[in-house]
């Protein structure tokens, strides 16, 4: 399309002279925010000012050098200019590089035209803004052709471009002719049809001799040089970004020159759409690709997944070593290698015989042509179930008291092959079923006894399938008879009132073989405060229910009578047990101050006040002792405000003793005065565990203030005459949980002292 000519006078570099416009062109590129649908957008034209020359959107001091001059198309004079709603405006390169974080704000669209000098050091910002811009969804077009070529403009360098490539570029030579080696159908090939008459698009194009970028081939030709690469090619980010790299001669060209391929090759550039773009990539970025894009197999067959590696030029790639893996599915995690051979071409074979499920599967393979790895698109495999037949082969007949084996034979309904570790039910009448394995002749048996009355009953068979194979089922009938019970308690032998009891048995045929379905009738207690429930006997026998809540009186043994019955009916004699169960109890006490102090000339005895005294119930109860308002045992003691509760509660039963004194003060002749306030000790116990606290508002000993926190069984020495343990916990003996708290509690001189203050206690019996 270009041919060197002389200088214009007052102007450098190729001189070229415009022709007029021939026909219109529509454009109606869409924006970033919604490719498929919009209808209008910004470009930043940008264009080499370095040269000097000029190269904007209609630079009349250097005709022909504009891209649309060279196509034809009048857009007026200025910085920018209108086209059928697009807005287009001139940016030079070192405006960009001037300001590249503000420099293409507002733009949806960069057209690079002939910017020869993109790699320098100069230009490095800018390059930079425009591979963010890329990055942020936005849309570039390249066009580099015959400008852009040592001893023109000079030798394009997009190593530092967001996709790197490298170009075999002639500059204008005039070498018309040439045709396109590959051609992708797509929306930037439609209708562009060959080069016109006389043209050195291709001729005169820039090829690519390599890339590093994840480039998909849409156009390869051959131009003056004998480079055959990629004349026209697209990748895009992972934010629907879309670059369009054109090589074709699209700078001067004479007056005369037809306009009709590089307008419609220029016209099908703006007017693609992205972010998404709809192009196929048939030679992908990643140059592998995987076929069949999905497949339905049965479980244990083989299906062959092919990838096809090809060059960034489209061509076969033989010798590369191509990793398929399996992502996800029955069979995920699964990996193997092939090498491709003359055609690009590797196979895989992947045989599934674990379940069924979809396999997604990918290739990929690595080099030193582009950055590794190369991914391929992703297929899927579905791996359907293999059909099953199941033939019942046990026994058809057999006496009610005897067990007999019921049997049934699983094959693979296509090859009639055994199959073998299957698990197969096998249910008689309305028993529950047994289960058996298959061995490796396809038979599974398992052992019942009849409960049925004489007669015909049905058997069922199935196989429920697994992961390579689908179910079946078989039916067939047996003869059955009768026979004799034992029934057995199993169940709970400890309850609570408040709380569930589980009450359980077992019938059995002659004490062995379990009965199922058939009803037991249970009952606790008796008199007017029995309770009762039944259940009907599963697969082993065994009936179990549940008196949701227990309600019975506690007697001197702590004892309830446990009963389990069988009415029997005409084919079962009746059958009766018995058990005794522990109720749980619960005890507790608290009281406010006990004292005993026996000195040569002090004798202070005061019995614990107020008193819950010992309580002992299975019930939800709470004491009503009246609280104390004063103490005062010959001064030794002095205690006012004294009050202390038992609590005892249901579901879980629980103890609770709480003990709570306003104010004490402790004055034992030749010690230092206990002073306190607030004291309060609690006890709480339930057959899970006991658990106290102390707490002291505040505590002086001889006038002395001490910090109160105490953990368990914390201890002062006083004079070392007498200890005072605070927060004293203590098991409570013969109980399966108890515990003591004592709040303070004084002692000393050999057992002379001893004075309790606060002191709660809690305890269960018979947890069981």
């Amino acid at each position: 399309m270009s041919s060197r000519l002389p200088s214009l006078p007052g102007r450098t570099g190729p001189a070229v002279v415009c022709a007029a416009l021939v026909g219109a062109l529509v454009v109606a590129v869409p924006t970033v925010a919604n490719a498929a649908s919009s209808t209008t957008h910004n470009v930043a034209y940008v264009y080499d000012d370095a040269l000097g020359n000029g190269s904007g959107i209609n630079d009349p001091n250097y005709v022909g050098s504009s891209i649309f001059t060279v196509t034809g198309i009048q857009l007026g004079t200025g910085s920018t200019a209108s086209y059928n709603g697009a807005v287009f405006t001139n940016k030079p390169i070192s405006t960009i590089d001037a300001a590249p974080a503000t420099a293409l704000g507002g733009f949806d669209t960069v057209l690079l035209y002939e910017v020869c000098d993109i790699g320098a050091a100069a230009n490095a910002n800018a390059l930079s803004a425009v591979n963010a811009f890329l990055d942020n969804g936005g849309k570039v077009l390249i066009f580099d052709g015959d400008r852009c070529a040592p001893g023109e403009g000079g030798q394009a360098d997009y190593s530092g471009f967001r996709f790197p490539f490298a170009t075999k570029s002639p500059g204008p030579r005039g070498a018309t002719g040439g045709s396109y080696s590959f051609v992708e159908d797509n929306t930037l090939t439609a209708g562009i049809g060959g080069p016109d008459p006389g043209s050195d698009a291709l001729g005169d194009s820039n090829t690519f001799s390599g890339n590093k970028g994840a480039w998909c081939t849409s156009l390869i030709t051959t131009n003056v040089l004998n480079n055959t690469g990629n004349v026209q090619a697209y990748a895009r980010t992972a934010n629907g970004g879309l670059a369009i790299y054109e090589g074709e001669d699209l700078w001067a060209h004479w007056p005369t020159a037809p306009k009709t391929h590089i307008r419609a090759v220029l016209t099908n550039e703006l007017t693609q759409a992205w972010n998404p773009d709809g192009l196929p990539c048939t030679n992908p970025a990643s140059g592998i690709k995987l076929a069949p894009e999905s497949a339905t197999d049965l479980v244990g067959t083989t299906q062959i997944e092919t990838a096809s590696v090809v060059d960034g030029f489209a061509q076969p790639r033989a010798g590369i070593t191509v990793t398929f893996t399996v992502l996800s599915g029955p069979d995920n995690g699964l990996t193997g290698t092939a090498v491709t051979d003359s055609t690009g071409h590797a196979s895989f074979p992947i045989t599934d015989t674990t379940a069924t499920g979809t396999d997604t599967v990918q290739a990929s393979f690595n080099d030193t042509d582009s950055p590794p790895p190369h991914f391929s698109n992703k297929t899927t495999i579905t791996w359907q179930p293999r059909p099953t037949t199941l033939v019942y082969s046990g026994a058809t007949s057999g006496d009610f008291d005897d067990p007999t084996t019921l049997a049934a034979t699983l094959t693979d309904t296509i090859t009639g092959s055994p199959i073998a570790g299957a698990s197969v039910s096998i249910q008689l009448d309305a028993q529950p079923a047994c289960t058996g394995t298959t061995d490796s002749t396809g038979k599974a048996g398992c052992s019942v006894t009849p409960s049925e009355a004489a007669g015909t009953v049905p058997i069922h068979a199935s196989y429920a399938g697994s992961g390579t194979t689908t179910g079946s089922s078989a039916d067939a009938t047996f003869t059955v008879t009768r026979e004799e019970t034992t029934l057995t308690y199993t169940g709970t032998t400890h309850v609570a009132n408040g709380g569930p009891a589980t009450l359980s048995g077992v019938l059995t045929e002659d004490g062995t073989t379990p009965i199922p379905g058939r009803t037991v009738a249970f009952a606790l207690g008796s008199g007017a405060s029995q309770q009762t429930c039944s259940a009907t006997t599963n697969a082993s026998g065994s009936a179990a229910c549940t008196i949701a809540a227990v309600n019975q009186p506690l007697t001197s043994a702590a004892t309830v009578p446990i009963s389990a019955s069988f009415a029997g009916d005409s084919y079962y004699l009746p059958a009766s047990a018995s058990a005794t169960a522990h109720l749980q109890y619960l005890t507790g006490r608290a009281f406010g101050v006990s004292a005993g102090v026996n000195l040569l000339l002090l004798d202070v005895n005061l019995a614990p006040t107020p008193d819950t005294g010992q309580i002992v119930t299975a019930e939800a109860t709470t004491t009503s002792t009246p609280c104390t308002a004063t103490i005062n045992a010959l001064g030794v003691v002095v205690a006012q405000t004294l009050c202390v509760n038992v609590t005892t509660s249901l579901a879980p039963g629980t103890s609770t003793a709480t003990s709570a004194v306003q104010h004490i003060t402790i004055g034992v002749p030749g010690l230092p005065v206990i002073d306190a306030t607030a004291v309060k000790a609690t006890s709480t116990t339930t057959c899970a565990g006991s658990s106290g606290a102390t707490t002291i508002a505040n505590l002086t000993i001889g006038g002395a203030p001490v910090t109160v926190s105490p953990g368990p069984n914390s201890t002062i020495s006083l004079l070392g005459l007498a200890t005072l343990t605070l927060n004293e916990q203590k098991p409570v003996p013969g109980a399966d949980q108890g515990l003591t708290v004592n709040a303070l509690h004084l002692t000393g001189l050999g057992g002379a002292i001893d004075i309790t203050i606060a002191s709660a206690t809690s305890d269960a019996h018979d947890c069981g």
